[in-house]
């Protein structure tokens, strides 16, 4: 009785510590667009060479493909599907980290 507890507790902690990287994740993405767009801003560079660049990382579009998975992730934590959950957190990290390099 008492492994299955302290396994529900630990499976609850890795739930947690990657729903809050994947978070963090899906902020860089997004602040990395902002300030891009920010820093960018000149009468000497068009707004399309500018959209050009961001688009170019695909950092801002990676992140959007994580939210994504991480959104599919919370649903199924509420639902207490707990080892779905951390296969997908864990696969949002991935996404993240990959899909710049697949274009």
């Amino acid at each position: 009785m008492t492994e299955i507890i302290k396994k529900d507790i630990t499976l609850d902690w890795v739930c947690r510590i990657l729903f809050s990287i994947d978070i963090l994740l899906l902020i860089s993405g997004s602040l990395g667009y902002i300030q891009a767009r920010k820093q960018l801003v000149s009468p000497l560079i068009p707004d399309s060479v500018v959209t050009s660049i961001i688009t170019d990382s695909r950092f801002y579009e990676s992140s959007i493909g994580a939210g994504v998975i991480l959104l599919a992730g919370l649903w199924f934590y509420s639902f207490n599907r707990k080892k779905t959950a951390v296969i997908l957190f864990g696969t949002a990290i991935l996404v993240y980290k990959l899909l710049p390099y697949l274009y």
